[in-house]
C-alpha cells in the first residue's frame, strides 16, 4: 500500500474550517436551515393542533376548538403548495440554475415559517 496523501486542511478544527471556508460554510448552514424549516412545516398540521396554547390562540372567537374544516384546509393548501412548488421550481432551475433555485426555495421557506410563527389568527395560516 502506498503513502497516504494528506493536506493541511485535514488538521483544521471545526471552527478553523468555518473561518477558512466562509462561503461554503454559509451555504451548508443555509441548506441545513432549509431542511429544518421544511420539517417544521410538514409537521405543523399534525403536531401543533394538539398544543393547548395553539388551540387557545387559533380557535374561533367564543370557542375552545379549531374547526376541523380549517385544519383540513391547512393540510390541503400545504399539499397544493408543495405540488405547485415542485412543478414550478424546475422552470426556475432550468432558467436560472440550481443555485438560484435553492435560494428561491430557501426564501420561500423562511417567509412561510415567519408567517406561521407570528400568525395570531387561524385565517393567517391559509
Amino acid at each position: 500500500m502506498g503513502p497516504i496523501m494528506r493536506s493541511r486542511e485535514d488538521d483544521l478544527g471545526v471552527w478553523q474550517c468555518v473561518r477558512r471556508f466562509k462561503h461554503v460554510s454559509l451555504i451548508a448552514m443555509t441548506a441545513a436551515f432549509s431542511a429544518s424549516l421544511d420539517g417544521y412545516q410538514i409537521n405543523l398540521n399534525g403536531g401543533i393542533v394538539s398544543n393547548k396554547g395553539f388551540i387557545r390562540q387559533m380557535a374561533s372567537p367564543g370557542t375552545s376548538i379549531i374547526k376541523g374544516k380549517y385544519i383540513s384546509a391547512w393540510g390541503g393548501i400545504q399539499s397544493a403548495g408543495q405540488t405547485i412548488g415542485q412543478i414550478m421550481l424546475q422552470y426556475a432551475t432550468e432558467r436560472f440554475g440550481r443555485k438560484a433555485a435553492l435560494y428561491i426555495i430557501w426564501v420561500d421557506l423562511v417567509i412561510s415559517v415567519f408567517i406561521e410563527t407570528f400568525a395570531t389568527r387561524w385565517d393567517l395560516l391559509r
